[in-house]
């Protein structure tokens, strides 16, 4: 394609250049120079990536994983692009393939949805709440549960099974929430 660099972000793609496998929630990218230098930016990189430059970004704070997955991730690579080069990028999948129907016109509307987001509705409030009053049950549970000798899968079952029965509901839709 006569490219200066590729840039890949898609999971599987950064995974099959580099060896590493990031977090399905956490933005990554694999920089692919044509003079055969590379780069790989995300959150979490290990050294044993197969890349020559490995630049890391926090993909969360105070243990929350933040919204600007992607934004950090292009921050991050913004150095090492060369500039005014010929750009290839791998763009299918997902949201990509939807706005290719709008042609070259589409105006990307992610940083508005995330201003509408940070208020919140009654709904997402009360949700909050009952959050909250789960991971309360949760400490107590801990508390009562936890002694010398205590079996830490015993503990963690039984925490289970207070939070699920406190939520009304199976709280472990992703597997470890």
């Amino acid at each position: 394609e006569k490219l200066d660099v590729a840039i890949l972000s898609r999971r599987e793609h950064v995974y099959y250049f580099t060896g590493f496998l990031h977090g399905r929630f956490n933005g990554a990218a694999a920089y692919i120079g044509a003079d055969g230098k590379t780069a790989l930016v995300g959150a979490g990189v290990p050294a044993e990536a197969a890349a020559d430059q490995l630049i890391q970004y926090e993909g969360g704070y105070h243990a929350t994983m933040h919204s600007r997955q992607f934004e950090m991730v292009a921050e991050k690579l913004a150095p090492v692009l060369p500039k005014g080069g010929r750009l290839g990028a791998d763009q299918g999948g997902g949201i990509a393939c939807v706005a290719a129907l709008g042609g070259a016109g589409v105006v990307d509307l992610t940083r508005q949805v995330y201003r509408l987001r940070k208020r919140k509705h009654a709904d997402e409030v009360d949700s909050i709440r009952a959050a909250i009053r789960i991971a309360e049950v949760m400490y107590a549970t801990a508390k009562a549960s936890i002694h010398p000798g205590a079996d830490e899968v015993e503990i963690l079952a039984h925490l289970r099974a207070e939070a699920t029965k406190a939520a009304g509901e199976v709280l472990e839709h992703f597997g470890n929430d």
